[in-house]
């Protein structure tokens, strides 16, 4: 949405009065330039992957922020689909990584009885800790603002502050993020935990086969629902967001929302069924399906006109971070 401040509409009637304008003459006001992108199958893989990598850095930074993951998990979701009770959090720690560097883990405990609640806040810095994912650096600060707990079930809502968390590929390739979120995780104590993540606005930047990227993603809201009692367990996952920005694609944007939610079963890393749309300019929108825990579908829309005119598949790692 383009966006006209009254500031410059009051300075434009002013420059007219100067220049002898505003008289009868009509003037012709420039349409105002596309801030979407026209999705099309020249786009169409950069777009997806654009949008499953805020999903993915999103989840796998409140997890290891809220302490929910071992903190020497990788930064992405992968490999941290199966469900897993909320921390206790222990004493102040220094972890060493696998392949060297370490993580620094340390809990403000407010009320000083040794675990974590209302009032805390749970610290933790990755220092160049090289893991199998690659090596992490950058820090994760939850505060949390609500903890509720009883026999059977647990909720903590936390505010998550991201400062340059990034990641380095043995292939050069690297990525870093900042942003503040929302965290809400809850366990029913019936074998169902579900994490929440709202993001009013985070930024991802970093250099992706020697090209150098910015992303900024606004209104992001992403769900998960894990269900142990399921056989098999699967996890569910739901996300929208109202815009996805990146210079990949000209400093354009998308927007995205899950329809059907992605289903990962247990021991898998993507999606085995669901749907995620991705729409840009003139109605253009791509579908993205998930055919099987290794491949998913694009469809493509170009012309907004409703009907998916081409599709292609892709091995999942395609679109991953």
């Amino acid at each position: 949405m383009q966006w006209k401040s009254k500031g410059l509409v009051t300075l434009g009637a002013a420059v007219l009065a100067a220049c002898g304008g505003g008289g009868s003459s009509p003037t012709s006001t420039p349409a105002p330039a596309e801030t979407r992108l026209a999705l099309s199958a020249a786009n169409q893989q950069a777009a997806a992957r654009v949008a499953m990598t805020a999903i993915d850095f999103s989840l796998g930074a409140a997890d290891m922020g809220s302490g929910r993951r071992s903190a020497l998990a990788s930064l992405t979701r992968r490999q941290a689909l199966a469900v897993r009770p909320l921390a206790v959090v222990g004493p102040d720690a220094t972890v060493p990584c696998p392949k060297g560097g370490s993580i620094v883990i340390s809990l403000e405990d407010a009320n000083r009885n040794g675990s974590l609640d209302q009032g805390d806040t749970l610290s933790t810095e990755l220092r160049a800790c090289n893991s199998d994912e690659g090596l992490i650096s950058g820090k994760l600060v939850a505060s949390v603002r609500e903890f509720s707990s009883s026999q059977f079930s647990t909720r903590v809502v936390m505010a998550l502050d991201v400062q340059n968390l990034s990641t380095q590929l043995a292939n050069g390739d690297q990525q870093t993020g900042n942003g503040s979120f929302m965290v809400t995780l809850q366990d029913t104590g019936t074998g169902v935990s579900t994490v929440l993540v709202e993001a009013p606005r985070f930024e991802l930047s970093g250099r992706r086969a020697g090209q150098t990227y910015s992303t900024q993603v606004s209104q992001l809201r992403v769900q998960t629902q894990d269900e142990a009692n399921r056989v098999p367990q699967q996890t569910l996952l739901n996300a929208s967001a109202t815009q996805i920005q990146s210079s990949e694609f000209g400093g354009l944007s998308v927007s995205l929302q899950t329809d059907p939610d992605f289903s990962i079963l247990a021991g898998d890393i993507y999606p085995s069924s669901g749907a995620a749309l991705v729409q840009g300019a003139g109605g253009s929108r791509i579908r993205l399906v998930a055919l099987n825990a290794q491949q998913v579908r694009v469809d493509l829309d170009a012309n907004g006109d409703g009907s998916y005119e081409s599709n292609a598949t892709y091995n999942w790692p395609l679109l991953g971070p």
